[in-house]
């Protein structure tokens, strides 16, 4: 199926996601007009990124203790920024979560899942099981960035990262237009995603970042300007 492929560095792909969400962030809560309708067009580049390179790494190492720590301790901080803007700008809201916690959803499901498959027991209360876990952390979605439809391609994400199937190549594509579907940019999100899935993860790169926390301090560091500059601007 990948028969075509070339190779970006994953540290490039994580800066070219920090700043096309940094350029949306700008553009939501500081522009208006056709320069916050086209910042926030670049911005729809930043989830498929995000979202792919989490799911590849967790399909490959199964590391949900490491990546259930950073999540939620630096998702609370941004929470806390959101938490402490709210009060002073109108344009801060705390509902949707930050994107952090759309991650940590995604993870802790994961999580629970395989625990209960490697329990011992019934196949057919396990299913039970696998579906009350999923309506739940599915239902719980509504209130983080990116919803249901979020939830699912990520999920996918990484089972795609597992099997290579081709039918989850294909929903993939078409949930990467959903979550954007209200938009007349729904494209970007989708043609982002399929270019992604062409990339050759497998080839050697050397790391240019080499501290992981970097990404999620600057995460919280510039909501908190960005919020900030907001509040003076009204």
């Amino acid at each position: 199926m990948k028969e075509i492929k070339f190779s970006i560095n994953q540290d490039i792909l994580k800066i070219v996601a920090l700043v096309t969400m940094t350029i949306d962030h700008i553009a939501k809560y500081l522009l208006d007009g056709v320069s916050a309708e086209i910042g926030i067009c670049i911005g729809r580049i930043s989830f498929p990124i995000f979202a792919l390179l989490l799911m590849k790494h967790l399909a490959e190492k199964h590391i949900y203790k490491k990546y259930i720590i950073r999540l939620s301790f630096f998702g609370v901080l941004a929470f806390g920024v959101v938490m402490f803007w709210s009060g002073f700008s109108d344009n801060c809201k705390i509902f949707p979560l930050n994107i952090l916690f759309s991650f940590l959803n995604v993870v802790l499901f994961l999580r629970v899942i395989e625990w209960i498959k490697n329990e011992e027991g019934s196949l057919f209360i396990k299913k039970i099981f696998v579906g009350i876990v999923f309506l739940f952390f599915g239902g719980f979605s509504l209130f983080l960035d990116y919803d249901v439809f979020g939830f699912l391609l990520m999920v996918l994400l990484y089972h795609y990262f597992i099997k290579k199937k081709v039918w989850i190549f294909w929903v993939i594509l078409l949930l990467s237009g959903l979550i954007n579907i209200s938009m007349p940019y729904w494209f970007v999100s989708l043609l982002t995603m399929a270019i992604l899935l062409l990339n050759d993860f497998d080839k050697e790169h050397k790391r240019i970042i080499k501290h992981w926390w970097l990404f999620y301090v600057y995460y919280v560091l510039h909501l908190f300007v960005i919020f900030g500059i907001s509040y003076f601007l009204q």
